[in-house]
């Protein structure tokens, strides 16, 4: 378990990477500040974000799932998009 406290701490960080034409890439980053848990997703191509979305959840247990559907989503073989992801470390 891990403890909520009011300074930002990184819980969890994942890269995902497609073997795409502009290097496309997807980032989230799971942290915790003052009482809440934020699942921030990152996108973008060539090194440059160009979207960003934060979300916010009352427990980490809820945050944890909702990044675990986002990476099965986006590294789903069978996805209707011609982009697929990959988890790079």
């Amino acid at each position: 378990m891990v403890q909520l406290s009011f300074f930002s701490t990184t819980v969890d960080t994942v890269y995902l990477t497609a073997n795409s034409p502009r290097q496309a890439f997807y980032r989230l980053y799971l942290t915790s500040e003052m009482g809440q848990v934020r699942l921030e997703k990152e996108w973008g191509a060539k090194q440059k974000i160009l979207g960003r979305r934060v979300l916010v959840f009352k427990s980490l247990q809820k945050a944890k799932k909702e990044m675990a559907r986002t990476i099965r989503e986006k590294t789903n073989p069978n996805r209707k998009s011609k982009r697929i992801y990959k988890v790079d470390k």
